[in-house]
């Protein structure tokens, strides 16, 4: 295996596709330190606290995208977009206006001119600091009012004291070379790889480049300006069973540049093998009920594994509320917490977090990342050890016996992994890993085993309302959540393969992650984007919008395959509207030509 780590110097990328001269990120630099020391200095309500703690982020974000159906463009579109997000801090680090009331609204957001004029840039910083400290001297009044009402005393402070971290991308003020002509060759290509299947019923293509620039500065001197891009390609497609039943499937690519995407060939490969494993699904099994082991390979590993940790990961503050919150104020429970020093996943597995590393065996990870949102550096932690949890990941705000940030802030709502590397002691063939299946299965009573290769991932293939408002629901429970198959099989002894419509995942809870009994002997890195999940996973939507998430965040993830002893699955079912009066045109026109 082969990993490569990010180093001072971030990845060697001219950017061109939007300039962020020097002269530009200049006159918004001063103008944010020009405001920021004047509120340090002058910004007080009588008889209240001055701030002592101002960060002011600012997310220049861009993004072009092209969509296509069946060979023909049917949109494009760009988006330029300023959004600065102000935080502040008023009383001590002790006690101040922050973990009151619902999780991340202490950042107050606004947009902000595209154009450098000081002048202006200095207007709206203006406001939104003036509103933002408003804000923040109600809450602290609000803040100290519920806490008086509490029988227990507050023990743990509200701000952590970190070692000042300064960072600049060399290439911020780069020019990238985006090649939006070669962008929608592509996607005009790959979306006509579903002309003449008349199994499809809909499909279209879309290209999409995201850049965001951002710069930020406190009033503790950290300070950064990074680059983030992301290139992705997307197909959707869905085709209607004889009983009625739609059948949604998406197949993406990313890579941080178009110009690193496969190249057309490998991309019309993929999209072909898509087209072919959707259309298999006409003739593919319900699965009535399951409760045995399952086989987790390529892609669906990794998104199982994102879905069963990302809100156990992180260590979450109390929040303090009124009487008035009824509770709905605090983060999602988090069993984990109560679980540092004891066993969580097999003795002979171990999980570390690790943004700073790039790639993996020459596959890039694009969760790396060097600073966090409040200006931490990223660190590698070490969460699981021999299957025992260690630690859980932090940000600036202290939690019990975990103090320190772990940079690990990445939405300005809590804690998220990076890139997640799975290690294990004891390690099986794939023909060990399909031998030992069947025999699990055979113990659970089960004629066949499941392998499943992929899972649905909400931020690529929107859920249907009931499943998405199981996860919210799950989520403010802290229940685990993990979504529908996409593509799974039953495989019988003589290792024939069949197979099965999505299916659904129940009784999903953090014993199963003790209960995988193998893993493969070879370790693979996938991308999962995981902007919705983690809204999901840690509550917040509101920060979503406070750091520009036009551009999508991603964790990586190197894994083997994975195979659990009892899962319980059952098929997912679904809507069933008629059929179409009239068949697909397609039919005709074959018949005619």
């Amino acid at each position: 295996m082969r990993f490569q780590s990010l180093v001072v110097v971030c990845l060697g990328l001219s950017i061109g596709f939007y300039v962020y001269s020097q002269e530009s990120q200049d006159v918004l630099v001063n103008a944010l330190k020009d405001e920021l020391a004047r509120s340090l200095s002058e910004l007080q309500l009588e008889d209240e606290p001055k701030p002592y703690f101002i960060s002011y982020a600012v997310n220049e974000a861009h993004s072009s995208s092209v969509t296509a159906v069946l060979g023909a463009v049917t949109t494009e579109n760009a988006l330029t977009q300023r959004l600065l997000s102000v935080s502040i801090r008023v009383g001590n680090a002790n006690l101040d206006n922050s973990n009151f009331g619902a999780p991340g609204l202490m950042v107050y957001t606004s947009n902000l001119p595209v154009t450098d004029s000081y002048d202006e840039l200095r207007r709206v910083i203006w406001q939104a600091t003036d509103i933002a400290y408003k804000e923040a001297v109600s809450t602290l009044a609000s803040k100290k009012t519920a806490l008086k009402s509490r029988t227990e005393e507050k023990t743990l402070a509200d701000f952590s004291t970190e070692e000042q971290f300064k960072f600049e991308d060399p290439n911020f003020a780069q020019v990238l070379d985006f090649d939006y002509e070669t962008l929608s060759d592509r996607v005009i290509k790959l979306s006509g790889v579903a002309l003449g299947d008349t199994a499809i019923q809909t499909s279209s293509t879309t290209g999409t480049f995201f850049q965001t620039a951002r710069t930020y500065l406190d009033s503790q001197e950290n300070f950064h300006r990074v680059v983030s891009r992301s290139c992705t390609l997307q197909t959707h497609a869905s085709l209607q069973l004889p009983n009625g039943r739609i059948i949604k499937d998406v197949n993406t690519s990313y890579a941080e540049t178009c110009e690193l995407l496969p190249n057309i060939d490998k991309l019309i490969a993929s999209q072909t093998l898509f087209m072919a494993s959707l259309d298999s699904l006409q003739d593919a099994e319900e699965l009535e009920s399951y409760a045995g082991p399952v086989l987790f390979e390529d892609r669906a590993t990794a998104d199982f594994l994102v879905q069963m940790l990302l809100s156990r990961l992180s260590a979450r503050p109390e929040l303090v509320a009124d009487a008035q919150m009824m509770g709905f104020a605090q983060f999602p429970e988090n069993p984990f917490e109560g679980k540092v020093g004891r066993r969580v996943f097999p003795k002979f597995l171990s999980l570390a977090n690790d943004p700073l590393l790039t790639s993996f065996n020459d596959a890039a990870l694009l969760g790396s990342y060097i600073v966090d949102a409040e200006g931490m550096p990223a660190r590698r932690t070490e969460l699981i050890q021999d299957g025992e949890l260690k630690t859980l990941l932090t940000t600036r705000v202290p939690v019990e016996d975990m103090t320190q940030s772990t940079g690990s802030n990445r939405l300005q709502s809590g804690a998220l992994p990076g890139n997640l590397l799975v290690t294990s002691t004891e390690t099986s063939s794939r023909d060990e890993l399909i031998e030992l299946l069947l025999e699990l299965a055979d113990d659970s009573g089960e004629d066949f085993g499941i392998i499943v290769r992929r899972i649905q991932n909400p931020d690529e293939l929107a859920p249907d309302f009931n499943t998405m408002m199981s996860a919210v629901q799950g989520a403010m429970a802290g229940s685990l959540n993990v979504f529908p198959t996409l593509e799974a099989f039953k495989i019988y002894p003589d290792g024939s393969e069949v197979p099965i419509l999505p299916a659904t995942f129940a009784n999903v809870n953090d014993s199963v992650l003790r209960d995988i009994v193998a893993v493969s002997n070879v370790e693979s890195a996938f991308n999962v984007p995981i902007t919705f999940q983690s809204t999901i996973a840690l509550f917040s939507l509101s920060n979503i919008f406070a750091v520009g998430a036009l551009n999508p965040s991603f964790v990586g993830v190197v894994t083997p395959a994975l195979l659990i002893e009892e899962i319980e699955l059952s098929d997912a079912g679904g809507d069933k509207p008629k059929l179409p009066i009239v068949p697909h045109p397609l039919l005709e026109s074959s018949t005619n030509y």
